[in-house]
């Protein structure tokens, strides 16, 4: 689920597939060492979009990486929440 919600918002945000790809490496790096329940996903995820287009040379405003991230995570989040509760239903 991670690196899609990384694509689709590096794609909404018109990144080139070279910051998607280091984005991804920042956010997972980051979780090695934190844990999902005591941060806020959508702003890591915007965060490591941001730092990854700053360090890919491809610079972003980071209102509009924030912006973008609370839309793509609301939606992906729900999508989740939606198969969780089909597989609790079915068994």
């Amino acid at each position: 689920m991670t690196r899609t919600v990384i694509q689709k918002l590096c794609r909404r945000l018109s990144l080139r597939q070279q910051v998607t790809a280091t984005a991804i490496v920042y956010f997972r790096r980051f979780y090695l060492r934190n844990s999902y329940s005591e941060t806020d996903v959508p702003l890591v995820a915007a965060a490591c979009c941001y730092v990854a287009a700053k360090a890919e040379e491809t610079p972003v405003h980071v209102k509009s990486a924030v912006a973008e991230a609370r839309e793509v995570c609301s939606g992906a989040l729900l999508i989740s929440w939606e198969h969780l509760a089909l597989r609790l239903m079915s068994s």
